[in-house]
């Protein structure tokens, strides 16, 4: 676990996966501003933003650090990018997200929903290319896989295990 945080070829991929992060909150924060919709993950942060008066960038970060303990009895082990995935995308959506216009025009709503989303797409290359783990959720493939593989004696388990479904 030490090599995953210390390593000195962490360093160089350091830049690009903090700035990916805070790109993505950006895009996070741009599709909230925008007020026209929402992946589902920022939609329930943003569920509970509203009725507890807690920042949706705030929300994020304490929803998302209890999914990261579920990792441990899947044997998933998260990189120093999943960690930081928690901290900063949440952070940075809370920062940019009252600097943002709050359009009210249609046109201009779906301009910056749309805007949103490549911002996301954008910081996603940026922080999964820089190869220090995925995103917190990422490993519900890996959970379903092991739970289907356990499970080999159903019928189709065998078949579900080899697909990788």
């Amino acid at each position: 676990m030490r090599e995953r945080f210390l390593s000195r070829d962490i360093l160089p991929r350091l830049p690009a996966l903090v700035l990916g992060l805070i790109v993505f909150g950006t895009g996070v924060a741009m599709m909230a501003a925008a007020g026209v919709g929402l992946g589902p993950w920022e939609a329930f942060h943003q569920g509970i933003s509203r009725r507890t008066d807690v920042p949706i960038g705030t929300v994020a970060i304490l929803v998302g650090a209890p999914i990261l303990l579920l990792w441990i009895p899947f044997g998933e082990r998260p990189g120093i990018g999943t960690v930081m995935n928690v901290l900063t995308i949440g952070s940075a959506t809370n920062v940019v997200l009252p600097r943002l216009p709050h359009p009210t025009e249609p046109l201009l709503q779906v301009a910056m929903m749309a805007a949103g989303v490549v911002t996301i797409g954008i910081g996603s290359g940026m922080y999964l290319g820089a190869d220090l783990g995925p995103g917190i959720r990422l490993p519900r493939r890996r959970c379903d896989r092991g739970l289907r593989l356990d499970r080999a004696d159903e019928p189709g388990g065998h078949a579900r295990g080899a697909l990788g479904s």
